[in-house]
């Protein structure tokens, strides 16, 4: 799984962006004279983070479904919001990987559904509203 290594891209390249003072994505690094301080090529992490960290994946046109499965690589929280048709995603996760649990809260717009598959396979549909368990 290279979800790690490209965490720790993410960490290094777009991190260092923000210790300089970011408040948008960069074109390059290093910066040329004529490069952008705003470039769309850039935006990269924000998907991989839904994605691969968050784990929120659309199922179906327009997030209609989803699937929820995230990822905690060498996290110990993360939280985030995907915009749909529908409103909002909100998820936030928090990891012990001593006890190898995951805490989890998600918000689920009306009108849409998620799938979660707990660690052990296990599927099961959640409905509009707000949701927490343990993984």
């Amino acid at each position: 799984d290279l979800t790690q290594t490209a965490l720790n891209d993410v960490r290094s390249t777009w991190g260092y962006m923000l210790e300089q003072g970011a408040t948008t994505w960069w074109e390059r690094l290093p910066m040329k004279p004529d490069a952008s301080y705003c470039h769309a090529w850039s935006t990269h992490p924000t998907p991989f983070l839904s994605r691969h960290i968050l784990g929120l994946t659309p199922l179906q046109p327009g997030w209609k479904v989803f699937s929820v499965r995230p990822s905690c690589c060498d996290l110990k929280s993360a939280s985030g919001k995907v915009p749909t048709p529908h409103g909002e995603i909100e998820f936030k996760w928090t990891c012990d990987p001593k006890a190898r649990r995951t805490q989890c809260e998600l918000s689920v717009p009306a009108g849409t559904e998620a799938r979660i598959t707990n660690a052990s396979g296990e599927a099961r549909t959640l409905a509009a509203g707000t949701h927490s368990w343990e993984q």
